[in-house]
Order: structure tokens, then C-alpha cells, then sequence
């Protein structure tokens, strides 16, 4: 369904082109519902990879903000009060640069996410395709 593609960023040519490789190199059902199986694996390995990449990056946060919490705690005992501003000072800057490269970690996450989701979904999109035109015509590994 052509709306299916645009929502997931796919376009009518991509999908007919990928059909038509797969029409070429698949002889029967049999062997599209194997690859569809083996869609299913790949893509269930590339959405374990962005949970593992976002529990990851949650926890260096995590880390981070202990790490600073504790060092702020400890240094604010030591430290004469006219030195309290440059201790805020610096922990300030440092939330800003751990911050900033959270977030382009997390920019990273998604773009490799809504690119899986892309290609596979593509991928899927074009077996339906291919699946449509093979059972119209299914044909034995000579004729190719």
C-alpha cells in the first residue's frame, strides 16, 4: 500500500525495484518464506542493537550524573566558600558537554533506528510484492 511506504519513508520505485531482485533470485513460495523468516531474525538482531545502544547510553548518563554528584559532594567539603562558585561553575559545564554528546548519541540511536526500520520494512514490503507476482506465475529453477 503505497501510503504504508511514504509513512515509513519508502518510495513505490524503491519497493518495485527491490521486488523485481527478488523476483529474479526466488524461484517459489517456499524460498520467499524463507527469506521473510530470516527478515524476521535480522531485524530482530538490529532491534536488540538499538535496546543495548540505549540502555547504554542511559547508563553512562546515570554514571555521569553519580560521578559528578559525588564529586561535587566531596569537593564542597574541602573547598573555602569564595571557591563554591567555581565548583558550581565548572560542574555546570561539564552537565553542558555530557549533555550535548547524550544527545548526539541519542540523535545517532534514532537515525540507526528509523533506518533499520526503514530497510526492513522496505525489505518486507517488496517480499509482499514479489509474493503477489510469484503466485501469479510460479516458475521451476530452469526456466529462469
Amino acid at each position: 500500500m503505497p501510503s504504508s511506504y511514504v509513512h515509513v519513508g519508502i518510495s513505490d520505485e524503491d519497493v518495485r525495484t527491490l521486488a523485481e531482485q527478488i523476483e529474479s533470485q526466488v524461484f517459489c513460495e517456499t524460498e520467499l518464506i524463507s527469506i521473510r523468516a530470516n527478515l524476521e531474525v535480522l531485524e530482530e538482531g538490529a532491534k536488540d542493537r538499538v535496546k543495548a545502544l540505549s540502555w547504554a547510553l542511559g547508563t553512562a548518563w546515570a554514571a555521569a550524573v553519580l560521578g559528578c554528584n559525588q564529586f561535587m559532594g566531596i569537593s564542597a567539603r574541602f573547598v573555602d566558600s569564595h571557591q563554591i562558585g567555581d565548583l558550581i561553575g565548572s560542574s555546570v559545564m561539564f552537565f553542558i558537554v555530557a549533555g550535548f554528546l547524550a544527545l548526539i548519541s541519542l540523535l545517532a540511536i534514532t537515525g540507526y533506528r528509523r533506518a533499520n526500520v526503514m530497510v526492513f520494512r522496505g525489505l518486507q514490503f517488496a517480499c509482499n510484492q514479489a509474493s503477489i507476482s510469484l503466485g501469479a506465475h510460479t516458475r521451476e529453477p530452469d526456466e529462469a
